[in-house]
């Protein structure tokens, strides 16, 4: 009998016979085992306490530890002994220490604890075993389900914590307090409410009880989300419910999977294995049932209340019991209470769970207190932490402890589980105090709950530092007294339920003696009630079959599919089959095919005429409502596994039998993407295979992809479903309409990629032929998880018994293609289940698929049905146990039963001769000629398997080398390859599809001129028209009529695309927006570039930002283009589009264009005439005509820092080319150099060669009569990429190719590759012959312009000087001489930037110090020239100098509440301002909905600006309110700021009164205005903190100041005494080194400012530190100086006259960030910049760097004068 089934019965009996005084006293022990005061519901008792000392320890005796009375359950006391030192072994735990926590599950428990020897003890070890001196308090709940925290715990300290017992009244809650929502019960009118019998559930009439769990932010918690559980359980338990089917329903499960999820995910399938309940992911299956909504009461840790109740606590133990019994029903260590009634030496077995993986609250002593109880008789076993350990492992571990003790933490969530008479003992840190946590849990559950508390005042929000504490101590002294106190509690309650188990025995025995009685007949024996392990439950399967163990025979089950195509069962023996004997089956599925209304949905689903035809099923009666269009429209489901090439399979099969369907045939095919920029950057690793099969869809079966946007909105589409979750539902995954759409699709695509292939394998076509074999593949997952293991003795056994089996570790690196190929060459395929069988449709007919799944991990419907659909067979082995999908996925490598796999192969084998047989003879039918079998069919015999003969193999290796040892040199013919169709596209040929790696093709690309018409650049409203018909068939520009031709600007839009970010791709934009610029009709215009979103692409991916911001500022340096990011300046002027023709790469046509080459050239000239005038190291054509011996630089630039297509024979190409003579310099990569860098190089380089790739992207900067020679690897061909960069720019091009046919997808991946040395030594030759002819030529040109100049130079000398001595006669004096004409670089335009102040002072010893001071209108900090040339060892020094720090009203607000100066008034005074909110009682302030919402500093540069538009004096009698518009979702992105981000929510609520509106306004009738985070203009150094006024500063720092910190006597600020010279100012450095960018040398900096006469506070960091510590902080410290980051963002708080001081490392500059803030508080504001090209994203990712010693010296000095200064100043 169940162990908890004694309790229940035991307290029943108690309850009848509870008038007896002995009675009384059991059921007292039993339910509280401990006196207890003011247990009255609503009483309220936390003075009266439990003096350990008196009540429990009065008779111990003092020299002898071994004695010791326990509280006796007989009316007389009985002596019993405390737990000895003689310890028995632990059933169930091991005891390892904490220090070897890696071997803890595997260590066996000690079977001796160390003695104690109190001679050995010091003096501080024997004051913690003073068990008298702590007092174990209560704490009682009270009427409002609270837990009160007495005033006593505040006075706890590290040494003498506050020790305590919660009391909770039963644990329980109302109905009406448990649940909200529609199912909610309600009390009728006029009724009893104290009577829940009176309760009307509105779910009475509904056969489901449904539970509905809350979405927010902390959903993905498991402590919280089993809050909720634990209330829907209570929910399904109920009387009224229990008859219903139990629903839970998940609202957004995908959207929030984070780090608990998969312990989370486990306890709903033990809800749905253990107590059938049904899970509704994201939609309810019937919304007719009403549900209630449980939420997770976390802010309840505040309050002390309840967060974990139940509506009964017997609904607690069938849940713990259920869980128990369903997954470890036979486990015999579990704890609990004793079998013999009277066991005095059986101990609770204790364990210690730390948290030691943790980053937050383990303990820092738990060897001290682990050997402490060891010392005291006690066998702990010490758990270091949960961490690796499943759900299922943290329930078992807690079922097989009595004690649990540790730091607080989410590691006691499965302490429900913990046995009847069990306690939980938590330790809290110094303001950490929570103990209704898990206080209530155990309480529902019947246990007890103990802690320690180490005191201090709390709050919510002061708990938010301590809770991240990294470790404390906990009091040996205050564990050791507990444990004794927990230890006789669970005796005394052992006791008791064996006291009762007992009276209810003898019950049961005098009732059925008295009804045996009444019968006439002898008594039944009345069976002893068990205390052990309850019995493993009865199987409720009730059918499959069984085999016998007996005998080795192999039987082969059949899991057929229901007649209604749906869920293929398991049967009960696969649950119970093991490794050794695992369960083998073959499916069996109705043709794999489902009606066309259950495969599609959406508005162009076909449905039937009527519901008879409904009923019937006959398809010929559908209406298809895309019946009158010409298109055939299948849209992809967009959900997170979008991007997973197995799942999205499963859709695109769907879609391809939709386009099969006789209706439409002849449409057009359309498969409509809906959110592919999304899934693409979601997970690459598969996409690539997923955009390959798109592209096979295009290219093979004409199908148009209509990417994020629909071309024709008007046809209607059917949308299928990704129906991934039924990998869990047993039902079928992959389905089509007919399978004659699976033989279509594998059909095509073989032939189309694999058209001659002559291993595909398959049944032999001649029956004449010897006996043949099926060619068999290994298919393993050696490169992912579930590998098999034992795989030689697998594939042993397979070839002993005569099968010849290739073996493909894994399908990693291969393209589509390619797998495609090899399931073609394959007649068997087996290997783990896994997602490199997605193609095994492709299997030849006849074929088998042969999976292996480990154990828990049953999904045979997932390629089964794959299988099904497209003809072949489907076999499997499971290892058996019940169904954990997500955790046993996970398992790293398992082994196969070899014996098993040898047989089903054998049975297979005997299935393939079979079908081929009845195939040749259906086939001979068809030819109706008489039936000539080969001799192999007419014995094929299912029951005698066939001679193993050698089969072919699967050849996947390369073909031989022709010609292999000739001598290759000088045989490569160098093809041209010239653009057609108008110049556009570029062909590939049969020559370079038949070509090899030894023997590449080799080519020249030729464009025509690499020029495009306007009308084909560029799209949009702004672009031009052909004014007629004949204009436009002439392509005649002149006759254009341009749209903005009355606008003064020319506007260029950028498109935004998933790949807006990558450089190269951006690139080719940007050069047609400057050919726009550069248009005659253009060119008087302001050139502008509107980037619609530049900040959802740069979060994206970074790694190329740099690159693409350094060419809009370049644009906007160089000529002047005005950047319109994401809002337009003038929307009225009509802009034009610009496309990233990235597509265009595998169509091969022309990427970079313009519309003149003209254009390429004043773009290159303008930026290295901008950048770089006077770079001596330039290369181009020599100076003097037909020079010899001028040689081009030559350079070979690779990708040895990138992850793909890495040149691999490097050295031996310069090798080859330095013996021919050539000067090569050799770049291994473009990482870590900047945009104008990687011009510089290829400005300075005529050749260039090297590995096709992004680095190439700056090669139009490369001199004329250059050349580009790429290497493109096997399969990867595309010439035009940057072939038509250099066509644009007037350079040449070349290329090698390895070979085959073109797929980029696939083939862009390679990792490394070899380029032929022979190829490349010739093509080089031919390059530099073209490059002498053509500087021949250029010079000869040149030459023959420079007589012409010279003849027409003295006319115009002549004339020039003629006007200007008339001019010199007019204005008085002599003509000023004529300079001669210049030909060569202009001069560098003057600088914008303004100067800095000069110094005489001597460079070498000290530093100027430069001002950077703010425009008159507030604007960008521009960054001097100077700054450029700063070094680490003389860094640029500087103090920035706003307009005092504040901003106009109107430039700080937006939104409907921003204030607007009245209509046609022109006065512009803010005093005129008229305020939308002025009828309004609220001031409300809404955050901005952005990315880094979650980021600290950025958050607080929005908090500011509310709070100024709150202390406006139009406001200041307005409620001020507070909008977070998605607040939930962006806590869950990053948590580690958003504790700080929360308490400034509350510290804003308590200081000023703010009212919090989270995601709801409260009042929508109020305007409200909106705040931006300015966070970009980092970047363009423009203010990213301010106010309207100072004043608002300072009232915000101390109004916050004087809240928490109101009796701070170490605040810093001048001394009262302002001429006091003595007086210094404090000074703080505060450093990273728990983060990036550290200072190296702080030590360095340390030791120069103590020897200088400075005392500073040095702070490693604020990691770990409040926020309210980090504002207490700069409260105390006058002047702070550290590396830039976020420890600033307190800084304003800094007193008057007080500094920052801030350390730049190379390339990262933003003095603009703290120092608006520092002027916007009124301090003074200092930086150091080691120089270099601000490289914001890359540079601030550097981990250490140093910073000068002596410049922080001479800077601290001037800080102080200044602070004296500035006090003075004060003072008077």
């Amino acid at each position: 009998m169940p162990r908890y089934f004694t309790f229940v019965v035991g307290a029943a009996v108690l309850m009848l016979l509870s008038e007896s005084p002995t009675m009384n006293k059991i059921f007292r022990q039993l339910t509280l085992g401990a006196p207890q005061h003011g247990t009255r519901r609503g009483l309220h008792i936390q003075d009266e306490t439990i003096n350990l000392k008196e009540d429990l320890v009065k008779a111990k005796p003092e020299n002898d530890p071994q004695e010791q009375p326990i509280a006796s359950m007989h009316d007389e006391k009985e002596e019993t002994k405390k737990p000895t030192t003689e310890a028995t072994p632990s059933p169930t735990l091991t005891t390892p220490s904490p220090t070897d926590a890696t071997t803890a599950k595997n260590k066996p428990a000690s079977t001796e604890s160390p003695p104690k020897d109190s001679d050995d003890e010091d003096d501080e070890d024997d004051e913690d075993d003073d068990t008298g001196k702590f007092v174990i308090h209560s704490i009682v709940e009270n009427g409002e389900n609270s837990l009160p925290i007495p005033p006593e715990a505040a006075l706890g300290t590290t040494e003498k914590p506050y020790v305590a017992e919660t009391h909770y009244n039963n644990g329980t809650l109302p109905l009406q307090d448990l649940f909200q929502g529609p199912a909610r019960p309600q009390f009728p009118k006029h009724s009893d409410h104290s009577n829940e019998a009176n309760l009307v559930f509105p779910n009475h009439d509904s056969a489901e009880a449904v539970c509905r769990i809350a979405d927010f932010k902390l959903y993905e918690e498991l402590p919280h989300n089993f809050q909720q559980l634990v209330r829907c359980f209570s929910w399904w338990q109920i009387e009224q419910n229990k008859n219903k089917t139990p629903v839970l329903y998940i609202q957004k499960y995908n959207s929030n999977g984070r780090a608990n999820m998969e312990s989370i995910h486990a306890m709903y399938q033990a809800m749905h294995d253990a107590f059938g309940v049904r899970l509704d992911v994201d939609v309810r299956a019937n919304t007719d049932s009403p549900e209630v909504h449980v939420d997770a009461p976390w802010r309840a840790m505040d309050v002390q209340t309840k967060t974990y109740a139940m509506a009964s606590s017997e609904h607690a133990k069938t849940m713990m019991d259920g869980v128990l019994n369903h997954y470890t029903p036979d486990n015999d260590k579990r704890a609990g209470c004793p079998a013999a009634t009277k066991d005095k030496k059986s101990k609770p077995v204790i364990a210690f769970v730390d948290r030691k993986d943790s980053k937050r609250r383990s303990i820092g002593n738990s060897q001290a207190v682990v050997d402490k109880l060891h010392a005291a008789g006690y066998d702990v076993h010490y758990q270091s932490s949960f961490h690796g350990m499943s759900l299922l492992e943290q329930i078992k571990f807690m079922s097989e402890a009595d004690i649990v003790m540790g730091p607080h933490g989410q590691q006691f969530t499965t302490s429900l589980f913990l046995p009847q008479c069990g306690s939980l003992f938590e330790f809290f840190n110094r303001q950490y105090y929570s103990p209704n946590f898990f206080g209530s849990m155990v309480a529902m559950s019947g246990k007890h709950h103990f802690f320690t508390y180490e005191g201090g005042e709390t709050t919510m929000k002061k708990m938010q530092g301590p809770r991240r504490t990294k470790q404390f101590d906990v009091s040996v002294g205050a564990v050791l007294q507990v444990t004794e106190v927990m230890v006789e509690r669970w005796h005394s309650c052992c006791a008791a339920q064996a006291e009762a188990t007992t009276i209810m025995t003898k019950k049961q025995g005098q009732q059925a003696q008295t009804k045996a009685l009444l019968r006439g007949g002898a008594a039944e024996p009345v069976p002893s009630v068990s205390t052990g392990n309850p019995a493993k439950p009865l199987s409720n399967n009730k059918n499959g079959s069984t085999r016998s163990h007996d005998s080795n025979e192999l039987v082969i089950h059949s899991i057929v599919e229901p007649k209604k195509g749906g869920w293929l069962t398991m049967p009960p023996e696969a649950v119970e089959s093991t490794s050794e004997r695992p369960y083998v089956a073959e499916t069996h599925y109705n043709n794999g095919t489902l009606p066309i209304p259950f495969l599609f949905r959406g508005p162009g689903r076909p449905d039937y005429q009527s519901r008879g035809d409904r009923r019937g099923g006959d398809e010929s009666k559908l209406i298809f409502p895309n019946h009158d269009s010409n298109e055939a429209v299948c849209q992809l489901s967009d959900e997170k596994l979008a991007n997973e090439f197995p799942h999205n399979f499963q859709q695109l099969v769907r879609c391809f039998s939709w386009w099969q369907l006789e209706q439409n045939k002849d449409k057009t095919p359309v498969l409509f993407i809906q959110k592919y920029n999304h899934t693409w950057r979601g997970k690459m690793k598969n996409m690539d295979t997923v955009h390959a099969t798109y592209k096979a869809m295009q290219d093979v079966f004409g199908v148009r992809l209509d990417i994020e946007n629909r071309t024709n909105p008007d046809s209607p589409e059917v949308h299928v479903e990704m129906p991934w979750r039924r990998m869990y539902d047993m039902t079928r995954t992959y389905a089509m309409v007919s399978s004659d759409h699976a033989k279509t699709l594998v059909e095509g695509m073989l032939d189309y990629y694999t058209p001659s292939n002559s291993k595909r394998a398959g049944c032999p076509a001649d029956s004449k032929s010897e006996k043949p074999k099926p060619v068999i593949a290994f298919l393993d997952r050696q490169d992912s998880r579930r590998y098999i293991g034992n795989i030689d003795d697998v594939l042993d056994k397979l070839r002993k018994a005569g099968h010849d089996v290739l073996y493909q570790p894994s399908f990693k690196g291969m393209s589509l293609t390619e797998q495609i190929k090899f399931m073609s060459e394959a007649d068997i395929v087996m290997g783990p289940h896994g997602a490199q069988f997605t193609t095994s449709m492709f299997i030849p007919q006849c074929g088998s698929l042969f999976e292996f799944f480990p154990r828990e991990y049953y999904a045979p419907n997932w390629f089964g049905s794959m299988v099904a659909m497209s003809g072949k067979h489907h076999f499997f082995t499971y290892e058996g146990g019940t169904p954990l999908l997500d955790k046993a996925r996970e398992l790293k490598l398992y082994n196969a039963s070899a014996e098993v796999v040898e047989q089903v192969t054998g049975m297979i084998v005997d299935r393939w001769y079979t079908c081929c047989a009845a195939q040749a003879s259906t086939t001979s039918q068809k030819q109706q000629t008489q039936v000539r079998t080969a001799p192999w069919i007419e014995s094929a015999d299912p029951t005698s398997p066939p001679s193993r003969t050698s089969a072919p193999k699967i050849d996947t290796t390369s073909t031989d080398k022709e010609g292999e040892g000739q001598d290759q040199r000088n045989e490569f013919i160098i093809h041209s390859i010239v653009a057609k169709k108008k110049g556009e596209m570029i062909w590939i040929s049969g020559e370079a599809v038949n070509s090899t790696r030894e023997k590449p093709y080799v080519a020249e690309t030729h464009y025509h001129n690499g020029t495009v018409p306007i009308q084909a650049l560029f799209t949009g409203p702004g672009r031009p028209e052909y004014r007629t018909r004949l204009a436009s068939r002439r392509n005649d520009e002149s006759q254009l009529d341009f749209p903005n031709g009355d606008a003064n600007e020319a506007v260029c839009q950028l498109a935004d695309s998933y790949l807006y970010h990558e450089f190269p791709h951006n690139f080719q934009k940007l050069v047609r927006c400057f050919s726009w610029w550069q248009l005659e009709q253009n060119k008087n215009r302001t050139p502008v570039l509107y980037i619609q979103q530049y900040n959802m692409t740069w979060k994206d991916h970074t790694f190329n930002m740099d690159s693409i911001h350094a060419i809009y500022q370049a644009m906007q340096d160089v000529f002047g283009v005005r950047l319109d990011i994401e809002n337009r300046t003038n929307p009225d002027s009509p802009e034009v589009y610009v496309e990233a023709p990235w597509r265009k790469m595998s169509r091969l046509t022309r990427i970079y264009a313009m519309v003149s080459p003209e254009h390429a050239k004043t773009m290159v000239a303008g930026v290295l005439n901008y950048y770089m005038p006077s770079n001596g190291n330039r290369a181009g054509c020599p100076a003097a005509a037909n020079d010899k011996k001028s040689k081009p630089v030559i350079a070979l630039l690779d990708r040895q820092d990138a992850r793909r297509r890495k040149l691999a024979n490097s050295n031996e190409i310069l090798d080859r080319l330095r013996r021919a003579g050539y000067d090569v310099r050799y770049q291994p990569s473009f990482k870590d150099m900047s945009w104008l860098d990687q011009v510089k190089f290829m400005s300075e380089v005529d050749i260039l060669m090297g590995p096709h790739g992004a680095q190439f992207t700056t090669s139009m900067f490369m001199p004329q009569c250059g050349s580009l020679f790429e290497f493109f690897n096997e399969h990867y061909y595309v010439p035009n990429w940057f072939g038509s960069m250099m066509a644009m720019s007037g350079k040449h091009h070349f290329f090698t190719y390895d070979g085959g046919d073109a797929n980029v997808d696939q083939t862009r991946g390679m990792k490394n590759y070899n380029a032929s040395a022979d190829a490349v030594e010739q093509v080089t030759r031919v390059m530099v012959e073209r490059w002498h002819s053509c500087c021949n030529g250029q010079q000869q040109e040149n030459e023959r312009h420079k007589k012409e100049f010279v003849k027409l130079q003295p006319a115009a000398m002549k004339h020039q000087q003629e006007e200007e001595q008339v001019k010199a006669l007019l204005r008085g004096g002599l003509a000023e001489p004529v300079l001669p004409l210049s030909t060569g670089i202009p001069a560098q335009p003057p600088s914008t930037t303004k100067t800095s102040k000069s110094s005489s002072q001597d460079q070498q010893d000290k530093f100027v110090i430069h001002d950077i001071v703010e425009p008159e209108k507030p604007g960008w900090l521009m960054m001097p020239d100077e700054s450029f040339t700063g070094t680490y060892e003389r860094p640029f020094v500087a103090e920035t100098h706003y307009i005092n720090g504040t901003l106009p009203i109107r430039d700080l607000f937006k939104g409907p509440g921003r204030p607007e100066y009245p209509s046609g008034s022109k006065n512009r005074d803010e005093a005129s301002l008229v305020f939308p909110n002025q009828n309004s009682s609220e001031a409300v302030c809404q955050l901005s909905n952005s990315f880094l919402f979650q980021y600290y500093p950025h958050n607080f540069q929005q908090l500011v600006r509310c709070f100024s538009w709150w202390q406006l004096e139009q406001n200041k009698n307005k409620t001020p309110v507070l909008y977070i518009q998605e607040y939930d979702h962006y806590s869950r992105r990053k948590k580690t700021n958003m504790d700080l981000v929360h308490f400034l929510y509350d510290a804003f609520h308590d200081a000023f009164g703010v009212r919090l509106d989270i995601e709801n306004r409260t009042n929508t009738d109020s305007p409200e205005v909106h705040v931006e985070m300015p966070w970009r203009k980092m970047y363009q150094q423009t203010r990213t903190y301010a106010m309207v006024s100072p004043e608002h500063a300072k009232t915000m720092a101390e109004g916050l100041l004087n809240y928490y910190t109101p009796n701070n006597d170490k605040r810093a600020g001048c001394p009262r005494n302002g001429n006091n010279q003595k007086s210094k100012p404090v000074i703080a450095y505060i450093d990273r080194q728990d983060s990036r960018r550290a200072i190296a040398n702080s030590d360095e900096v340390l030791a120069r400012l103590n020897k200088a006469g400075y005392d500073v506070r040095y702070l490693p960091s604020f990691n770990g530190t409040s926020w309210i510590e980090q504002i207490n902080f700069m409260s105390e410290v006058d002047i702070v100086m550290g590396p830039h980051g976020q420890q600033f963002t307190t800084s304003m708080f800094i007193p008057q006259c007080g500094s920052l001081f801030e350390f730049f490392p190379r390339g990262y500059y933003v003095p603009n960030w703290f120092g608006s803030m520092a002027a916007m508080s009124g301090k003074h504001h200092f930086f150091t910049y080691e120089g270099g090209n601000a490289k914001v994203n890359d540079a601030r990712e550097v981990k250490l760097y140093n910073v000068s010693a002596p410049a922080v010296e001479q800077v601290t000095a001037v800080m102080v004068e200044r602070w004296h200064s500035c006090c003075a100043n004060q003072k008077h």
